[in-house]
């Protein structure tokens, strides 16, 4: 099992119901993720994440992958101290 796939199922794995529970949650932040798995794997990990909420929001128009992978960058680079909980919660 590769490291996208890894961190799919752990996103997958639980969903914080209440910002307390985003807050209480043990996960990773995006900026553990960059560090532990590298910029790539932190990168296709978001644009997973991503990709899954444009597609349940999707009202006819959607993103290309050029502006998934602008998207991930731009949430891994401000907004590094986000934990997956976090993520969740607001997706």
């Amino acid at each position: 099992m590769n490291q996208q796939t890894l961190l799919k199922e752990y996103y997958e794995a639980s969903y914080p119901k209440s910002i307390r529970e985003a807050i209480l949650a043990e996960c990773k932040s995006i900026v553990t993720i960059r560090k532990e798995l590298g910029e790539t794997v932190c990168i296709a990990f978001l644009v997973v994440v991503i990709g899954d909420c444009v597609k349940f929001f999707s009202v006819g128009k959607s993103m290309n992958d050029s502006q998934l992978v602008e998207t991930a960058k731009l949430i891994m680079n401000e907004f590094y101290f986000l934990k997956v909980s976090d993520l969740q919660l607001f997706f």
